[in-house]
């Protein structure tokens, strides 16, 4: 049986190594994570055209949605919502090809990135543009992950 899942609020700004591992913790609960392109109207920069090259192998699927972790957009407006298999080699490429979690946001990076369970539930939240990210952890979860991140993270149970 699934255990009850409590949301954690990361109050801190994740940048530099707290970055990394942050990512590299929420990896371990993970099978896949998913970024958006916010529409066809975005160009987006040379930075996030090669991130989204060198993450094509890993590419299981794309659709056009309206809803994401943390996101339910209005009216017709549509995004590209892009859902990877997490590997060694593309969290990797996660991890070079930001600073920071709140830098992907379009154009310079593909937006919002999210990381997933294998049922499609969210472990890591974001909304970049809005400096908001959570973790949804069930209990069993919570003392192996909460622990080992750092400090300044600021996680906060919600």
């Amino acid at each position: 049986m699934m255990d009850k899942r409590s949301i954690w609020n990361i109050t801190g700004r994740p940048s530099g190594d707290a970055y990394e591992a942050l990512l590299r913790g929420v990896a371990e609960r993970s099978t896949k994570f998913a970024f958006l392109v916010r529409s066809p109207s975005v160009k987006l920069s040379e930075r996030a055209v090669v991130v989204m090259d060198e993450l094509t192998p890993y590419l299981v699927g794309s659709e056009e949605t309206q809803e994401w972790p943390g996101t339910q957009l209005v009216g017709s407006r549509m995004s590209t919502r892009y859902t990877f298999l997490l590997t060694t080699e593309s969290l990797e490429v996660l991890i070079a090809a930001a600073l920071g979690l709140f830098e992907w946001v379009n154009p310079t990076l593909p937006e919002d990135l999210h990381f997933l369970r294998a049922d499609g539930s969210t472990v890591l939240g974001n909304v970049a543009q809005e400096d908001d990210a959570w973790l949804e952890l069930e209990e069993s979860e919570t003392v192996g992950i909460v622990d080992a991140l750092p400090a300044e993270l600021g996680l906060r149970r919600a």
